[in-house]
């Protein structure tokens, strides 16, 4: 390959990691885990149940 060629490949490998980092922090940011709410479960002791 040309010299040409191989700049230009790793200018395009670039490019694709940085495009998928930046989608990364930008779903990590929209999704961040701290917004979720979250419902306790409980289990029900023996003199809770009916039965």
């Amino acid at each position: 390959m040309c010299p040409v060629c191989i700049a230009t490949a790793a200018v395009l490998a670039c490019k694709a990691t940085t495009t998928g980092g930046v989608t990364l922090l930008a779903v990590k940011k929209l999704f961040n885990k701290s917004t979720a709410i979250e419902i306790p479960i409980t289990n029900p002791s023996k003199e809770d149940r009916n039965g």
